[in-house]
């Protein structure tokens, strides 16, 4: 039992880490890699921008981050709500959260994810046609 909260303190500690270590990467953004996809085909993947929406996110500029990707924002805003409450259960040595994603609804929430997607991806190749 020891070596679960062990773990799970070093997974919410390794995420505080994380944090601050993205919170010190340069404003310039132009350093990443370019999308494969994109490279290929001339049009963006259903994840372009979601490096920098994450870091214009991290940096509290939420239009910009909103104008790369507004699924990586929404899966930013999961993680979060996710970290927060896994910590809770760490804390209280509970398991609510895996409970929870356990459930049979799961293939609603990936039909949702799934339309959100594809919504998200027909928003950027039509921003990209202009």
């Amino acid at each position: 039992m020891i070596s679960q909260i062990r773990k799970r303190y070093i997974y919410v500690i390794s995420i505080v880490i994380f944090y601050f270590c993205a919170k010190l990467i340069p404003g310039r953004l132009n350093s990443f890699p370019s999308c494969p996809f994109y490279a290929i085909t001339g049009l963006p993947c259903p994840g372009c921008g979601s490096t920098r929406a994450t870091i214009y996110l991290i940096h509290g500029k939420w239009l910009e981050a909103l104008y790369y990707n507004f699924f990586a924002i929404l899966i930013d805003l999961w993680v979060i709500i996710y970290l927060i409450w896994y910590s809770v259960d760490a804390i209280r040595d509970v398991d609510t959260v895996n409970l929870l994603l356990k459930k049979k609804w799961k293939r609603k929430y990936f039909v949702i994810a799934l339309l959100v997607i594809i919504i998200n991806w027909g928003f950027k190749i039509h921003k990209h046609s202009y």
